[in-house]
């Protein structure tokens, strides 16, 4: 039930949202076991915890958080490719900012889910598995799609460029 004359686009208990795949640093679960409380590189909050995948190891966290080699996307938002073989990450709406992983190609398999990485980034993005732990998914994000290898150069242009591919888009 939603108070009359609520906002349903802003919440004023909600400050930040999670990114998909954002290494978080978890501090404390919840007595009912079902939530983390999170901290980001700059806000902390609660969040349930079938959103989070704990990694085995510290040099595991470390090794997530600053890839050597990775897309970030450009775009307003990136669809992930549609993947009968993965619920979790097909379709999945990726936002602006979002860092993904590349996989060096000594390392990436012959063919993902029936499929040749042929013009596609072959990225290696976490999911949960059901003890609540990292696991490795591949998926081939088209090279044509709205990413860049690495960061952007910080310029006006590009920090212009960006900000107006968000004109029009709701905000909340």
């Amino acid at each position: 039930v939603v108070a009359e004359g609520s906002d349903l686009y802003n919440d004023e208990l909600a400050q930040v949202e999670l990114t998909p795949f954002m290494p978080v640093a978890v501090l404390h679960e919840s007595a009912d076991n079902e939530w983390y409380y999170v901290l980001t590189k700059s806000n902390g909050g609660w969040v349930r915890k079938t959103g989070i995948a704990i990694c085995s190891s510290r040099e595991e966290w470390l090794r997530r958080m600053d890839p050597d080699d990775f897309i970030v996307v450009i775009g307003r938002e990136l669809r992930l490719p549609a993947d009968p073989y993965n619920a979790v990450l097909s379709e999945l709406s990726v936002p602006m900012g979002t860092v993904l992983p590349i996989v060096p190609l000594s390392e990436a398999p012959e063919s993902i889910n029936e499929r040749v990485g042929y013009g596609n980034y072959i990225c290696r993005l976490v999911t949960r598995n059901e003890e609540g732990f990292t696991e490795d998914a591949y998926v081939l994000i088209p090279a044509g799609d709205d990413v860049h290898q690495g960061y952007l150069e910080y310029t006006e242009e590009n920090a212009a460029r960006l900000l107006f591919r968000h004109l029009g888009a709701e905000y909340g």
